[in-house]
Order: structure tokens, then sequence, then C-alpha cells
């Protein structure tokens, strides 16, 4: 926040993951921060969750949203314009890259030493 002094987060709340759980949490949080400029989730299904309140309160597309994971849904909600952004994590690929002096493993291959876990090949 240092870098980006004019951003001020209003609220930072768990919706546990859950679409369902983050309508509830998006109208609590709208009612008492109005005139939010945006809302970033932890997931794609709370990003989603947060439009449908944002949808209830006739504030579709005037606030930004996004999400993670890239899911399906979430895809289909940012070419219909109701969804800001999403992005693919790709963890377990991001630990293998940032690992010191390690080239990424290849596709469907253990990652070397230090990895427990092959890179899937359709990755």
């Amino acid at each position: 926040m240092k870098r980006n002094p004019d951003v001020n987060v209003l609220a930072s709340q768990t919706a546990s993951y859950s679409r369902e759980q983050a309508v509830e949490v998006t109208e609590n949080l709208l009612q008492r921060n109005p005139n939010v400029a945006a809302v970033l989730a932890g997931n794609d299904e709370m990003a989603l969750g947060a439009i449908v309140a944002l949808e209830s309160i006739g504030k579709p597309g005037k606030i930004l949203v996004i999400g993670a994971d890239g899911s399906p849904d979430a895809l289909m909600a940012l070419e219909a314009g109701r969804l800001t952004a999403t992005v693919d994590y790709m963890g377990y690929e991001m630990v293998h890259v940032h690992r010191v002096g390690r080239s990424p493993p290849q596709r469907g291959k253990t990652g070397g030493a230090r990895s427990h876990r092959p890179v899937p090949p359709d990755r």
C-alpha cells in the first residue's frame, strides 16, 4: 500500500470460498461502504457471488470485481462483461519456477530434488 497511497482497504471478510456466502458478505460490506470502487475476491466463486450482490442493488459494472482461478463460470462472466478480471495462479508451477537456481520442470516430469509432485502434462 506504500506504493499506492490512494488505495484504501475498506474491509476484509471471508466468504469461505462460497458463492452463496459471498453474496451475503458483499451485501453487508456494501451497506457499510457504499462508495467502494473494487472487490478483490480470493477465488472466482466469491467474485461471482459479489457480482450477484452488485446486480441485486443495481450496480452491475459500476464496481470492479476481480477473482482468481480462471474457472469456466468466471470466464463466461468475463466474456459477458460481468467480471472485470480473473487470475489463474498456477501455484504448483510458480513454486517450481521460483526455486533459486532451478529451471521449471518439463511437462509430465518431476521437478527435481525439492519437487514432491510432477507437473501435470496438460497444464
